[in-house]
């Protein structure tokens, strides 16, 4: 239903007959749901030592917890060289994988 937002809508529709003289009242109720994008778990928490080489990696687990189907796309704000993300944007369920590297420190 474009233009509306997700909610409960409802109305009654009342039908009549002169005849009978009765009135039926039907009740109408319309639910619009909508996407809802979730993320698990909700932050990474990460440690290496000093000099380290090896890359760290975490996932983080994409999922709709509402109804229809949900796209999404993910990028780094701002964008940092020691943090890449792998997984392609699409629908979910999905996973995007975070790559954490060491920071290169060069001597001055």
């Amino acid at each position: 239903m474009a233009g509306r937002p997700a909610g409960t809508y409802k109305d009654t529709v009342r039908i009549s007959s002169l005849q009978a003289g009765t009135t039926v009242k039907v009740p109408v109720v319309l639910t619009l749901q909508q996407p809802m994008l979730a993320v698990t778990p909700s932050s990474v928490t990460d440690s290496a030592n000093v000099g380290s080489t090896v890359a760290r990696t975490d996932t983080l687990h994409i999922t709709n917890s509402g109804a229809g189907s949900l796209n999404w796309s993910a990028s780094l704000s701002p964008s940092v060289s020691w943090l890449s993300l792998t997984g392609s944007p699409g629908l979910a369920p999905s996973d995007l994988v975070l790559t954490l590297n060491q920071p290169v420190h060069r001597a001055r």
